[in-house]
């Protein structure tokens, strides 16, 4: 009795080394564990319709806005000179002048 439960008692160890491997480098079979912030249809639909702006960052990332402050704060261009490019053509290419970095900004309405 004392061998079967020391097997038990090993084996739920290695379990749960284990499962602490996974969850520290948030990988399981390449699905990589995501924090879930949107948990019903409704909450993806209303997500969706806040987002007004997409802006793709020379880290080749793709971030999602509600106004054109957020974004200025972001990236570091002024926000009427992203409405002025956006009014002459959707997308527009900005670069920062304080970083050098180049942004592509969509407008969502197009979507």
């Amino acid at each position: 009795m004392l061998k079967v439960s020391a097997f038990f008692l090993v084996f739920f160890y290695q379990c749960f080394i284990f499962s602490t491997y996974l969850l520290k480098n948030k990988t399981f079979n390449n699905i990589k564990v995501m924090n879930v912030e949107i948990d019903t249809p409704s909450d993806m639909s209303n997500f969706y319709k806040s987002i007004k702006y997409l802006v793709i960052g020379p880290d080749k990332k793709i971030e999602g806005y509600s106004c054109l402050r957020d974004i200025t704060n972001d990236i570091c261009i002024d926000y009427s000179t992203i409405s002025k490019r956006l009014s002459d053509s959707n997308p527009c290419i900005c670069v920062s002048k304080i970083t050098n970095y180049v942004f592509l900004i969509i407008k969502t309405d197009i979507l």
